[in-house]
């Protein structure tokens, strides 16, 4: 017998994907160290993660022929 937590949990439960959860986590890290960090540059931050997320699409959709 499951408890209301758990079928909350179930329900609201999303299966993404790496690239989904990197996405995510570059926008969130994005808006934390503007906040925390006068100094922060956003391009370069912005460009790195273009940078992961570029290879993690080319992972998804394997080596091109």
């Amino acid at each position: 017998m499951s408890t209301p937590s758990e079928e909350w949990f179930v329900e609201q439960f999303h299966l993404r994907s790496p690239l989904e959860e990197f996405q995510e986590f570059g926008r969130f890290e994005i808006e934390r160290l503007a906040a925390a960090d006068t100094r922060f540059d956003e391009a370069q931050h912005r460009a790195a993660v273009d940078l992961v997320l570029r290879k993690l699409r080319a992972e998804r959709t394997g080596p091109r022929r």
